[in-house]
């Protein structure tokens, strides 16, 4: 697991819709930093998304899917659908 910045999030989701993209960087920041210090805590704080309080997951997936190829050694987290 390699703690990515904001910015190279971004870079993976280039080509995603905003709304998407802020999302899937906020859930997989959520579920993955490593506490306050760590780049993908300050992603967490830093994305323009910020989800209602019944909202546990993701609507979509895929962005999310990216995230966890690019950053992670293959360790997903199954969404409930």
């Amino acid at each position: 697991m390699t703690d990515p910045t904001i910015e190279e999030m971004r870079a993976v989701l280039s080509d995603a819709e905003e709304w998407n993209r802020e999302q899937a960087i906020y859930w997989f920041a959520s579920d993955h930093h490593s506490g306050q210090w760590s780049n993908l805590y300050a992603a967490l704080c830093a994305t323009e998304y910020q989800p209602s309080v019944i909202e546990r997951c993701p609507d979509g997936e895929d962005c999310y899917q990216a995230l966890v190829a690019a950053f992670t050694h293959g360790t997903s987290r199954t969404w409930p659908h």
